[in-house]
């Protein structure tokens, strides 16, 4: 299991979501906290991941809200090896989150290191 991984695996327990259960978006909003407008404008440029049904719902797998707490906004285009310093080639990202989130991402970043 890669670090990534566990470090979702992580998120997802401190957060009580199942990886693999489907969430609306209404329910994704009150487990991540960001406004009805944060959502929409970030999906529909392409920065986070979303999954659409036959009916045109959306709506989120866990692990998916797992990759947004711990990535940002950019959850998708981010890659957990990439690094704010410029050391690796690719998209520039935005800052970490702080809280939890942020020492999830400096987990991943330092490969578990403390």
């Amino acid at each position: 299991m890669d670090n990534h991984q566990k470090i979702r695996e992580e998120v997802a327990r401190e957060y009580g979501i199942a990886l693999y259960r489907r969430y609306r978006e209404k329910e994704a909003a009150g487990i991540v906290g960001y406004e009805a407008a944060w959502w929409k404008r970030h999906r529909r440029v392409g920065n986070i991941p979303y999954v659409r049904d036959a009916g045109g719902s959306i709506g989120y797998f866990g692990y998916m809200l797992c990759d947004i707490l711990i990535l940002g906004k950019d959850a998708v285009k981010r890659r957990p090896d990439d690094r704010d310093d410029g050391s690796t080639s690719g998209a520039p990202t935005a800052p970490p989150p702080v809280g939890g989130p942020g020492i999830a991402t400096e987990l991943i970043r330092d490969g578990g290191a403390t």
